[in-house]
């Protein structure tokens, strides 16, 4: 790998902007409110540094670029300078000097603040002579200390299990339909955690480095098992789609979704048959109680209690104990089973 450095306006990035790719296959896509936006114009009008800009020269065209890091910012500025959105914030904006920017535009600045706007330097760090995966990585670096989330970072793991995720998150049915946010890869998320428990069961934990753990390893996995699994989470969430549709799209949260599609997978495995609806209506006067006892879980523990009752209480605790760890998910998963035993056959 080899990084140059040097500085360009925003004007000059701005000019250029249909050489410069904002969201190459490991970005998250736009995600700073128009909150965060408006604050580094104010930051830029007021003088104030802006960290550097990571752009990637792509060898198949040398006047191409993807951005490595930098694409919010980047974002705001040619937004702004677009007339796409005016220096309205929560917190009135002060003037600079003796001139007022609140709730003005680009056009709507004095000739001396857009001058100033669009002078502005940028360090920019153009990387040169690296693969793909040198690129993924350092994205991934320069994002640690970022506020991205687990799934976004995986996501900057160009390999084959990353490639499977996405493919069913963008693609399946369930995901369309659904009331669960697709926002900052949550659906990904989802799928991410069901490929693990596809793999591994209830003998692993399910937490962010397990999972990280999983995508750099499945370069070892022979093509053949991972489509194995492919296959298997695919007619399981086709399955769990049947039941969100009876259950009035009820499945949202994601350790729910996951115990349901492990016993799912289970039942794939199983060759056995699902009743959907069935299924729908005894999750549905479970997740009710589970709700009406989550927060004095202790309750169902009183009195004559029943097997239902010990079983809600296993399933509330290892729900709320650190769900990602294989010993919670097999508690719920045996819990699962004796719930749902007289939906398949």
């Amino acid at each position: 790998m080899k990084i140059e450095h040097e500085r360009q306006t925003l004007e000059e990035l701005h000019r250029n902007r249909e050489k410069i790719n904002l969201t190459p296959m490991w970005q998250r896509g736009r995600a700073w409110t128009q909150q965060k936006q408006v604050l580094l114009i104010d930051s830029i009008l007021r003088g104030m540094d802006m960290p550097k800009i990571y752009l990637w020269r792509r060898r198949k065209n040398g006047q191409s670029f993807d951005v490595v890091d930098g694409q919010q910012r980047l974002r705001a500025v040619w937004d702004f300078m677009d007339e796409k959105y005016k220096l309205i914030h929560s917190q009135s904006l002060q003037p600079i000097g003796k001139t007022e920017i609140a709730g003005k535009s680009y056009s709507e600045l004095n000739a001396r603040l857009k001058k100033k706007l669009r002078g502005f330097e940028v360090s920019i760090a153009l990387i040169e002579r690296s693969e793909t995966q040198d690129i993924t990585l350092l994205f991934a670096r320069l994002q640690l200390a970022a506020p991205l989330n687990s799934a976004e970072l995986r996501n900057a793991i160009l390999c084959p299990l990353r490639h499977e995720v996405d493919a069913t998150a963008l693609n399946h049915e369930f995901f369309r339909d659904c009331r669960i946010s697709s926002g900052r890869m949550k659906h990904q998320d989802y799928v991410a955690h069901v490929y693990a428990l596809c793999a591994n069961g209830d003998q692993a934990d399910l937490k962010a480095p397990d999972l990280r753990e999983l995508y750099i390893k499945s370069t070892e996995v022979g093509r053949e098992e991972l489509s194995n699994q492919s296959k298997e989470v695919e007619e399981a969430l086709t399955l769990l789609q049947a039941v969100n549709v009876a259950a009035s799209q009820r499945i949202t949260q994601k350790w729910i979704f996951c115990d349901l599609m492990y016993f799912l997978i289970k039942s794939v495995r199983d060759g056995t048959t699902v009743d959907p609806v069935g299924l729908a209506a005894t999750y549905q006067e479970f997740d009710v109680r589970r709700l009406i006892h989550t927060k004095n879980a202790d309750v169902l523990l009183e009195g004559d209690q029943c097997d239902e009752d010990q079983d809600l209480y296993d399933y509330i605790q290892a729900f709320r104990i650190e769900g990602g760890r294989k010993e919670s998910i097999a508690t719920r998963a045996a819990v699962i089973e004796r719930l749902f035993k007289d939906c398949i056959s």
